[in-house]
């Protein structure tokens, strides 16, 4: 939807009130601060543009500015008729302004229109969600027992349906924030990063949702999550089916190595379904994420996973104390597993680590491939980053194909990391997984397992060995 649409004279006395007027609506659709000054930024940057290079500097010419508002994408359309060229691919200013655009913009298009010139358009994602208002409870309805409804991949106009639905539950804290940008999470699917399924009544009402999301740090894997059905519709085995089928096609799809399942460790039923799946308790991750639904308290989350590979043979290299551990995980999974020797020192002098921090949860995360001498240096240095970066909690994954893992087990130890399990079948390699709590212990009284996960808990010994760093 068209909200306003600006003809401008070209001269530079222009920008600073066409500034203040998209300022304005940002506002109305409650961007923040930060974002409307961004925004405000790269609107300056892509009218200079059209200024100073879209036309010549003799005579009068005039360019258009509009600002569209569709679904969750907020958009300024700079238009004008002027010397052909991208701005982009032309890099005028040796591309310093095209550089700081795209810093503040989600997205940046610049288009040939042809005989109607050229286009500019600035994206950024409405954040503030002014579409997705809390619903009032569903009212009782009076279904049939026997309902038809129809199973099949997501469509674009569903998205909008199952990111109010996810909101409806989690307001603003699940996990995934894709599924918050309707547009965004279709074109997720389209790419093929997430199979996305629903459930849709005879009158065309989404009833459920389920998906499997291929993860990036993990090839190979797909998590199986962002499940929803609506309370009306809750009598009819939905999430069930919905679950079949999901199995069905990451069975059936030859690149899928594996099925990982993360139930909430206070919510028994979704831990019950991994045993009916075949999905083998693997680790757990301790207070990785805020809910609103428990007070916005910190939720802890097990791990499951299931092989879609028979008969994997997979040789890898155990810090001591874990062989007994790893060797009955992976005996269940259905993984044949030889053991190597440990390294009697470090291959090469660098270690390969990757360092990340998750901006929706604070979560810290760290990477390390392959063990070299600098491991003790490292580890401190990519610590002190993480806790900088004020990560409440840090979880380290040890790659199980490295002949050096012993050393970076021992230094995490010193540092104050655990074990919590491990991660098997991603295709850059086995993971084993250690976390370090910053700020708190394990709350205990938000967790409740099935015996399954519990008899893991305690086998990995947190019950009595936990203990927090502090900073």
């Amino acid at each position: 939807m068209e909200l306003i649409k600006i003809r401008a004279v070209n001269q530079t006395t222009m920008m600073e009130p066409i500034q203040a007027c998209i300022k304005c609506i940002a506002g109305q659709y409650m961007m923040s601060e930060k974002e409307i000054w961004g925004l405000s930024l790269a609107v300056e940057e892509a009218m200079a543009n059209v200024i100073k290079y879209g036309f010549d500097q003799e005579g009068q010419h005039y360019f258009d500015v509009a600002v569209e508002v569709k679904g969750t994408e907020f958009t300024v359309v700079i238009s004008d008729r002027g010397i052909p060229g991208d701005f982009i691919e032309d890099h005028y200013d040796d591309g310093l302004g095209i550089s700081i655009m795209k810093h503040f913009l989600d997205q940046l298009i610049v288009k040939n229109m042809g005989f109607n010139g050229r286009e500019q358009r600035l994206v950024k994602y409405l954040s503030g969600l002014p579409a997705y208002t809390k619903r009032l409870p569903e009212p009782a309805a009076d279904l049939p027992g026997d309902l038809n409804l129809e199973y099949r991949p997501l469509r674009r106009e569903d998205a909008i349906e199952v990111a109010r639905c996810i909101y409806d539950e989690y307001e603003l804290t699940y996990i995934l924030e894709q599924v918050y940008y309707p547009d965004q999470f279709f074109d997720a699917c389209e790419r093929g990063d997430i199979y996305s399924l629903v459930a849709v009544a005879p009158d065309g009402e989404v009833a459920g949702h389920l998906a499997a999301v291929r993860l990036t740090d993990f090839p190979g894997i797909v998590e199986m999550g962002i499940g929803v059905v609506k309370k009306k519709y809750r009598k009819y085995d939905i999430m069930r089916n919905l679950t079949d089928q999901i199995v069905a096609y990451c069975q059936a799809t030859p690149d899928i190595n594996a099925l990982l399942v993360e139930p909430v460790a206070y919510h028994t039923i979704t831990q019950q379904m991994c045993e009916h799946y075949q999905l083998i308790p693997c680790g757990f991750a301790f207070h990785i994420n805020e809910l609103v639904n428990l007070d916005n308290k910190r939720v802890s989350v097990c791990l499951a996973i299931r092989s879609f590979k028979p008969g994997e043979k997979h040789t890898i290299y155990v810090p001591e104390p874990l062989e007994k551990l790893l060797r009955q995980i992976y005996q269940t999974i259905g993984i044949e597993l030889a053991i190597g020797v440990n390294a009697n020192h470090p291959f090469s002098e660098k270690s390969v680590m990757t360092l990340k921090k998750d901006k929706h949860n604070g979560l810290g995360k760290l990477f390390i491939n392959q063990t070299g001498e600098d491991i003790a240096r490292q580890l401190k240095m990519a610590l002190q980053t993480l806790k900088k970066e004020k990560c409440p909690v840090i979880l380290l994954y040890l790659n199980l194909f490295d002949p050096g893992i012993h050393f970076a087990y021992q230094e995490a130890v010193l540092c104050g990391f655990f074990n919590v399990g491990c991660l098997p079948l991603s295709s850059a390699g086995d993971y084993l997984c250690m976390e370090l709590l910053v700020e708190q212990e394990i709350d205990y009284d938000t967790i409740e397992m099935t015996p399954a996960f519990r008899l893991l808990l305690d086998e990995l010994q947190l019950l009595d060995s936990l203990t927090v760093v502090e900073e």
